[in-house]
């Protein structure tokens, strides 16, 4: 690039002066300190000129401290979707669905209500991670997170438990089933009941009837469709009459509040700081592309996992992983606020877990002028 202009070697030579000028110009203006920002801008040079050797995925794995950068991005961009903050925003209908909100004015008052909460969360974000750091805002989100999935998985479980029994035999051989539960797990099943939540009667385990959306029955009280309009029955897919299941949308309320101060935007906060120059942009892209990947194999899948776990064990599944991953990133999740691009490196001198760097280096100081 350099000998593509008239003067050969000397027009890069004029550019890169160009360039450090400006980098001189900024620094004087943003630092208050002379001779602050000219170690600052001689650690500049150095460092672009150490980088300008360093290329290729390859010297990525060979170089310990960014592999070990890379190792804690990776894991950051695991934890994100693995604490389902996506899944319930795919899924929305289908979570509130199971908790008997079918209603579809009433779904998106309480839907607006709960992303709500989660514009909350980021707002406060933005004000708390320079105040206490990346480190302590991820640790916190996924402690609530974790607190917050337990409570709609016990929730779920009581539905499961102690839903209605079915007291009238299925004439469907695939909706054979003893609870409401059982029936309701069953992708082409749904509980036909009359009377209130709590106090249900007639209560039977039959087919629906995918041409009515999901909302009747193919055959017996539920697949009269004036009966489902007037209210004197009522069809129950893919959920089960409780009357505590609403205290899951406080839970999943307190979830995205949690989930949106700290793990969500702190994941893409952290692996963007975490890599020296030369490495950035390698580094991110694959932190992004598993970001991405795992929100694709958890979306695909959780339709399936319902099925085979029940909607109590998926959500137990993903408390699990949320305090496996809380522990690991206990032991090597460095802070990064106030720490220069030029010293990241320094982050991960030791092996991860080896003396994590709690306090970075920090730029000193930098009051900037008005």
């Amino acid at each position: 690039m350099r000998n593509n202009t008239s003067s050969g070697g000397r027009g890069g030579t004029e550019f890169e002066t160009q360039r450090i000028e400006e980098a001189r110009k900024s620094l004087e203006y943003l630092r208050t300190a002379r001779d602050n920002w000219e170690v600052e801008l001689n650690e500049i040079k150095d460092t672009v000129a150490l980088d300008a050797k360093k290329k290729g995925i390859a010297f990525i794995f060979k170089t310990a401290t960014v592999r070990r950068a890379l190792v804690v991005g990776v894991l950051l961009h695991v934890a994100q979707p693995t604490s389902g903050g996506m899944t319930f925003m795919v899924y929305s209908m289908v979570v509130l669905t199971k908790v008997g909100v079918s209603d579809k004015l009433t779904a998106m008052l309480f839907w607006s209500a709960i992303m709500a909460t989660a514009a909350l969360g980021y707002s406060l974000s933005l004000w708390l991670v320079e105040k206490v750091g990346r480190r302590p805002l991820v640790l916190a989100s996924m402690a609530g997170v974790a607190l917050g999935l337990m409570v709609i998985g016990i929730v779920f479980n009581m539905i499961h438990i102690h839903g209605p029994s079915v007291q009238m035999p299925s004439n469907d051989p695939e909706c054979q089933a003893e609870t409401c539960g059982l029936c309701t797990s069953r992708r082409h099943c749904g509980l036909c009941y009359t009377g209130e939540a709590g106090s249900e009667q007639n209560t039977s385990c039959v087919a629906v009837d995918p041409d009515s959306f999901y909302k009747a029955s193919l055959s017996g009280l539920c697949s009269n469709t004036t009966l489902l309009e007037e209210g004197a029955v009522t069809f129950a897919y893919g959920w089960c009459p409780y009357r505590n299941a609403r205290i899951t949308l406080i839970a999943v309320a307190f979830f995205f509040l949690l989930y949106a101060i700290g793990i969500a935007p702190m994941s893409w906060t952290i692996a963007s700081e975490i890599f020296p120059g030369w490495a950035r942009s390698t580094g991110t892209s694959i932190t992004t592309a598993t970001n991405w990947l795992f929100h694709m194999l958890l979306i695909l899948n959780f339709l399936s996992l319902n099925e085979a776990m029940f909607t109590h064990g998926v959500f137990y599944l993903l408390v699990s992983l949320n305090v496996v991953l809380f522990l690991v990133f206990f032991f090597i999740l460095p802070e990064t606020k106030g720490t220069s691009l030029e010293d990241v490196e320094m982050l991960f001198s030791k092996p991860l877990g080896d003396g994590i760097v709690i306090n970075a280096p920090r730029i000193q100081p930098v009051g900037g002028r008005s």
